[in-house]
């Protein structure tokens, strides 16, 4: 059947996969049936003695491999890893045992060396399989590859590559009753009556001759089935007596078979060569690799060439024709040097240092520059493929040249020869001839195709380079192979889009291979297991995940459609990468349906789970079932339900748990045990991240808690729940499941229980790894306890696990939430410095946060400055961030330059940099510029949302136009009324607006007026609020604390409490009026928490408060005064009296006391 591994992107996979297309490419597949790519494996046979010096490993269905060789008998003899063991001989005589276990070959070689003597071993060698797993292998040494998965790898390239496939079917023709004497004296087989089937015979090479349908005549009893077609080999006759299948090769022998034959029919084997198409090496969809990720161009990217367009035309995202009519300098169609690891690092270790574009694109020689949109990658792809289906892969012989671009950039390129020059050109102009709207018109500029090795500003330093690296470019090739359509989808990206289109191979859609398919299972033929089943299932597994990859959930329901009407049957390998490409596509409800229908196991009203023994019954008038998610089904496309392994079981919980539905995935548990499906750790690790995703902790405690086992203490084991027979499965736990109940007690800032789990992780046996450590440093982080997230930084150097970028990221984040710029630049330093991690795109971000969030804007534009310096393009968020920076100062002419260097980089601003930028211009008093943004912002399509008009409402009162700002104001609040709660506490940003403008204005009564609306409204007044009230600064003396009570009696009659910034304001004020009474009722206010001062003000609060302690000590009556009306302490019955005791006390004693109060508070 389908063989395992994995079908993704691994290095093993794609060296196999590229080592196989020679056989296509070099036309090695001599009779075209795909089975030479088997040509690399040779037996053969060595004595060994002790010491072997071997290493075994048993990879089931594969047999026994040879995982290292030491010192011993098997070097000696040239034994190598990834020999397969094939045979050993007997103890006694020299008769070959076949091996296919580990087991079985210890048992021999315990036996065969017994007394000292010697063995004979038979192994098999792979050349492709040695070439990966380190041997064979003069480019580099490549023995640290996993060996099971190169194994895997190298079997899934080879069912890949196979493009034909030989399978059999019988046919039953009855024997005429009628006109015996032109059966049994006429060629029966020339066409005529009543077989109607023309048969011709040819030589053949291997087996002297074979039979095919030359034509199958309309009318006869051959073309009744409906099933026989040209070409179609007849091996096999059924016997004259009985049910026996005798080999025919000759028309005479088939004949001379139905004339003898004792019966009213007679059965013929027919041999069908089905041609499955080419293993295509394009991408119908988008990949994405860094513009350094050697690995992300070698990659396969899909076989469905037919479904990619079909799901497009079925509803998917497509563009119309004239999306291919545009072009743009963001994109280009090019040339990779991808099909050479050397090459491809020969190129980068000169451009990394010389060339500027290194870390934003990949080594490429253009096409087209400009090219289409990235939108109509897709439909460009198509257009390639139908406009170069003669053009054959080909190379270019390149040299290096310099290339004078101005008196200042002397480029280094690498440019084809003149031999290749004539290819190049002509590839060029036939994609020019389907873009002519793309690339330089040959009229201004002619094409000279090249690949930049770097600029430099003189022509010494270019030549010096040159002299340099020669010797290194001697005959340097480029296999030209495939085009690259590429894009960065954000010039602030760190990844690049790709699309390609393989040249030069005849594709056959896989919606005909599907047909081929159905038409096989019409003639009766069993595929499972077969060669034509492994193929398809293997390719349709294959695009599966790469639509999944791109969350292209039309893609796969296309696929699928495609297998159901071939009547494909799925296997669990098939449907397991289904299910996790859409959890994976974020539609986990439609993983749930496709593995009830493919299963036929439903879930039960009461939540439990039972197999119907038929797929779902339907639901609606006209016969045709509907899934939960309401998408269509058809229970009749499949013959069999598909029996699910425990990897199924796995990821259907995994989809119900993103579903939510973590009480069915329990139940599922159940049904797994109770029909003896053992559950492994990764199931149970899974029910765990479910909880824990659905906030569901305590389950997953409750889970947990089992893996402590029934026995002594310590984790030892998980107990499954009994099945029937009252079995129970034991399962360890691993370093996953403690590493999920960690990340658990993180997102519930439990960080205390967290490090507990680390301590339990410990005593289980188990190394805490780079994910717990980053998972414990998220929850100090959440938790905001920065300082015991940097000592696990220490902690992870002293258990030799380097702290990564992402854990350096999560601090550098929690940093900036803190406003601890300068810790977060020391932060970065020690993350180059120390662990030589190199900060990415996050990190800078970060620190460019803490520093604008700590209103440090030099500090910001050092951090910026920094980011540029280690070739890491800002992106828009960054952009934004310094330009909020910017806005909050005042600072229009650096916001100003700022949007024109994201610009030149070709940035395109959002609305939150924008609104900075009105921001800066607003600050600056610059309200004519600012309403200048606001225009293009409006002009620009961008809805207006409470923010936007916030920005306008600040406008309007920089021009003392307050009728106008609260107007606008009420347009606010009509969008924040549609929001939700949050969205109305929003408003006191512009309520602040207005107050701060009518306070600085001198509109006293217009800021009162904002304040008794605010309050009214139900929008408490914040600090900002308190403290713009408080900085009135166009009153002293009495007159300004009449002011200040006046705000505080406002507020007191809305029942709000005023703020630190107002209690210190009015105490000052006070004092310096000389009115020390106001002054010390306000301290006997917030005695009686009728003051909400926090830790921000409560310095400045107790200086003031021990002032007025020592004035009134100094009383003579020593008395507080009562003046409720006059400072509007509403419910104080207060009273003038004396407090000759406090006076006795110390002030500071006499302060603490009520202090203790409000602490008590």
């Amino acid at each position: 059947g389908n063989l395992g591994g994995g079908s993704s992107y691994e290095e093993a996979e794609d060296v196999a996969d590229r080592i196989f297309r020679k056989y296509e490419k070099d036309g090695d597949d001599e009779d075209g049936d795909g089975e030479d790519v088997d040509s690399d494996k040779s037996n053969y046979e060595a004595m060994l003695y002790k010491p072997l010096g071997i290493t075994l490993i048993e990879v089931p269905k594969c047999g026994v491999y040879v995982q290292a060789v030491t010192e011993g008998s098997a070097r000696d003899a040239g034994v190598k890893r990834g020999d397969r063991i094939v045979a050993t001989s007997s103890t006694v005589g020299g008769q070959m045992w076949e091996k296919n276990t580990l087991e079985g070959v210890l048992a021999a070689v315990q036996s065969g060396t017994m007394l000292g003597k010697s063995m004979r071993f038979r192994f098999e060698r792979d050349e492709v399989l040695s070439s990966i797993v380190g041997f064979n292998n003069s480019d580099e040494d490549m023995s640290r590859v996993d060996l099971q998965r190169a194994i895997s790898s190298v079997e899934t390239a080879r069912v890949r590559v196979k493009d034909t496939a030989t399978e059999t079917f019988e046919l039953t023709l009855p024997i005429p009753g009628r006109d015996m004497r032109k059966l049994l004296n006429g060629d029966i087989f020339n066409g005529d009556m009543p077989y109607g089937l023309h048969l011709v015979q040819f030589p053949d090479d291997k087996q002297g001759s074979r039979v095919e349908v030359f034509e199958v005549m309309e009318g006869g009893t051959a073309a009744q089935s409906g099933l026989l077609r040209k070409g179609d080999r007849v091996i096999a006759t059924q016997s004259s007596i009985g049910d026996m299948m005798w080999s025919k090769r000759t028309i005479e022998g088939i004949s001379t078979a139905v004339r003898t034959r004792m019966g009213p029919s007679v059965r013929l084997k027919f041999e069908r060569t089905v041609d499955l198409g080419s293993w295509e090496d394009d991408s119908h969809d988008f990949l994405e690799s860094g513009p350094e990720d050697m690995a992300g161009y070698f990659a396969t990217g899909g076989a469905a060439v037919g479904v990619a367009s079909r799901s497009r035309a079925a509803g998917g995202d497509s563009v119309t024709g004239a999306g291919l009519n545009t072009s743009t300098l963001a994109t280009s169609l090019s040339i990779l040097p991808a099909n050479s690891k050397r090459n491809w690092a020969a190129i980068q270790d000169v451009r990394k240092f010389h060339d500027r574009q290194a870390r934003l694109w990949p080594p490429h020689l253009s096409l087209l520059k400009p090219f289409v949109r990235a939108e109509a990658f897709l439909d460009a792809s198509q257009a390639l493929h139908d406009a170069l289906q003669e053009v054959q892969p080909f190379s270019i012989k390149m040299r290096l040249e310099t290339f004078e671009f101005h008196s200042r950039c002397i480029m280094v390129w690498l440019v084809p020869e003149e031999e290749s020059l004539p290819q190049i050109e002509s590839l060029q102009k036939m994609c020019r001839d389907v873009f002519p709207q793309c690339g330089r018109r040959p009229e201004f500029m002619n094409f000279v195709p090249h690949l930049t090795l770097g600029q430099f500003e003189t022509v010494k330093e270019a030549n010096t380079l040159m002299g340099l690296v020669q010797e290194r470019f001697e005959g340097f090739t480029i296999d030209v192979n495939h085009l690259y359509l590429l894009s960065r989808p954000d010039k602030g990206s760190q990844s690049v889009q790709q699309v390609r289109v393989l040249l030069g191979r005849k594709r056959k859609s896989l919606d005909q291979v599907f047909k081929e398919y159905a038409d096989l299972r019409r003639t009766g033929a069993d595929l499972t297991n077969t060669t034509t089943s492994s193929v398809l299932l293997e390719r349709c597994c294959f695009d599966v995940m790469a639509m999944g990859r791109n969350k292209d959930v039309e893609g796969i329901q296309t696929l699928v459609r495609e297998m159901q009407a071939g009547c494909v049957e799925m296997d669990q390998k098939f449907l397991n990468l289904l299910m996790l490409a859409l959890v994976k596509s974020d539609r986990s409800d439609l993983a749930v349906d496709y593995f009830q229908e493919m299963t036929a196991i439903t879930n039960q009203e009461d939540g439990g789970w039972v197999f119907t023994g038929e797929h779902p019954p339907t639901s609606d008038s006209e016969g045709e079932a509907k899934s939960d998610s309401g998408r269509s089904m058809t229970p009749s496309s499949f013959i069999r339900p598909v029996q699910p392994n425990v990897q199924c079981f796995t990821t259907m919980m995994k989809a119900l748990g993103r579903t939510g539905r973590v009480e069915h995935a329990f139940t599922l548990l159940d049904y797994m045990v109770g029909n003896a499906h053992a559950p492994n750790i990764r199931t149970i690790n899974t029910l765990l991240e479910a909880s824990v995703r659905n906030r569901e902790l305590s389950r997953a405690q409750r889970l947990f808690a089992t893996l402590k086992g029934e026995f002594g203490e310590g984790f030892e084991q998980f107990l499954s729940p009994e099945s029937e027979e009252g079995v129970r499965i034991a399962i360890k736990p691993s370093e996953v499941s403690f590493n999920i109940m960690v990340n658990g007690y993180a997102r519930q800032k439990k960080p205390d229980k967290a490090f507990k789990m680390l301590m339990e992780m410990r005593k289980a046996g188990c190394r805490p790894d780079r994910i717990t450590y980053t998972t414990l440093v998220k929850a100090c982080v959440t938790a905001g306890q920065m300082a015991r997230a940097e000592n696990l930084i220490e902690d992870m150097r002293e258990m030799e696990i380097p702290p990564d970028r992402f854990c350096y990221n999560l601090i550098l984040g929690g940093l900036a939430k803190q406003l601890r710029w300068k810790e977060a630049f020391d932060v970065l330093n020690a993350m180059e410095d120390h662990d030589k991690v190199q900060p990415d795109l996050f990190s800078y971000s970060y620190l460019v946060s803490a520093c604008v969030r700590a209103k440090k804007i030099k500090a910001a534009e050092r951090a910026m400055a920094m980011m540029n310096d280690a070739g890491i393009m800002p992106n828009v968020r960054v952009y934004s961030t310094l330009m909020a920076g910017y806005g909050s100062a005042g600072k229009f002419f650096e916001a100003q330059k700022l949007m024109a260097d994201m610009q030149q980089r070709r940035i395109k601003p959002n609305e939150y940099t924008f609104s900075s930028l009105t921001e800066a211009f607003i600050n600056a008093g610059m309200m004519d510029e600012a309403v200048a943004v606001l225009d293009k912002m409006s002009k620009a399509g961008w809805s207006e949302d409470p923010v936007v008009k916030t920005l306008g409402l600040r406008v309007l009162v920089g021009r003392g136009d307050f009728e106008g700002a609260f107007e606008t104001l009420e347009a606010i609040k009509e969008m924040a009324a549609s929001k939700t709660r949050r969205g109305m506490s929003a408003l006191v940003v512009p309520y602040n607006a207005i107050v701060e403008g009518a306070v600085g204005a001198g509109r006293r009564d217009v800021g009162v007026r904002a304040l008794r609306a605010m309050m009214g409204d139900g929008v408490p007044p914040n600090r900002k609020t308190n403290l713009l009230l408080a900085q009135e600064k166009g009153l002293s003396g009495a007159e300004r604390v009449e002011w200040l009570l006046e705000v505080i009696r406002v507020m007191r009659e809305h029942r709000f409490t005023p703020m630190g910034p107002l209690y210190t304001e009015i105490i000052d004020a006070a004092l310096r009026a000389d009115d020390a009474e106001t002054a010390a009722l306000q301290v006997k206010d917030r005695a009686a928490y009728l003051y909400s001062v926090s830790r921000l003000d409560g310095e400045e609060a107790g200086r003031l408060e021990e002032r007025v302690i020592n004035i009134m000590k100094l009383d003579v009556n020593g008395s507080w005064f009562d003046d409720t009306v006059r400072t509007g302490r509403v419910g104080s019955t207060a009273s003038q009296g004396t407090f000759s005791d406090e006076w006795d006390s110390e002030p500071n004693d006499w302060r603490n006391s009520f202090m203790g109060a409000e602490g008590r508070r």
